[in-house]
């Protein structure tokens, strides 16, 4: 695949960590009181966070939740 394409295609992924962060940050949250409140890892929340990992919409459900 070229790296064209390919860099087309992560462009194409909604990119919702930056978002995430953000209101975490604005609620005065932690990582780990986001994910123990949402069932979540702190590893794996920071990737979603960082747009290392794409979270399915149930794990998104379980963040907003919180």
């Amino acid at each position: 695949m070229s790296e064209a394409l390919a860099s087309n295609e992560q462009d194409a992924r909604p990119k919702v960590g930056a978002i995430i962060r953000a209101r975490r940050r604005q609620m005065q949250m932690t990582l780990q009181a986001l994910g123990e409140a949402a069932g979540i890892s702190v590893g794996y929340l920071s990737q979603v966070e960082r747009d290392h990992a794409t979270p399915s919409l149930g794990t998104l459900a379980q963040i907003a939740r919180v």
